[in-house]
């Protein structure tokens, strides 16, 4: 039986112990991508940003519980992230995409700000349900 397939993203970049602790929480019960913006991409929204750089995409590999995994990051923002995974990468239809954890709330005026959920607006757009996650805590610590 085939398990679904998640694409994680956030708005941080592929080494992000937030991403690494998403995919740790999914990784035994389904099939994951990871694909995320090559750097930090805080208060991006649903941008499409224009540069010399833009969709070049770079492979590496994470251990997640014990595997090494293939991920993505790309010179984008979050949500060229997920449109970059869904029409260059994957073969297969995606089931869901988590995005974050990320840092801060995500509430009020700020969510059509967020990069977080700007991925989760853009996968929206192709018919593929999406979870945003973002924690309130002080990262200083």
């Amino acid at each position: 039986m085939n398990k679904p397939l998640i694409l994680i993203t956030n708005n941080d970049r592929i080494n992000s112990l937030v991403i690494i602790a998403a995919a740790k929480v999914v990784y035994d019960i389904v099939d994951i991508i990871i694909f995320v913006p090559n750097k930090q991409q805080n208060v991006i929204r649903r941008a499409f940003t224009r540069n010399e750089s833009l969709g070049i995409i770079e492979g590496t590999v994470l251990c997640i519980n014990g595997n090494n995994i293939k991920c993505y990051s790309v010179y984008g923002s979050p949500a060229f992230s997920v449109t970059h995974c869904i029409l260059e990468i994957t073969n297969k239809k995606l089931n869901l995409c988590i995005s974050g954890i990320n840092y801060g709330k995500n509430l009020w005026l700020s969510l059509t700000c967020r990069g977080t959920l700007g991925a989760i607006f853009e996968v929206d757009t192709y018919n593929i349900s999406g979870i945003s996650i973002s924690v309130d805590v002080d990262i200083n610590i």
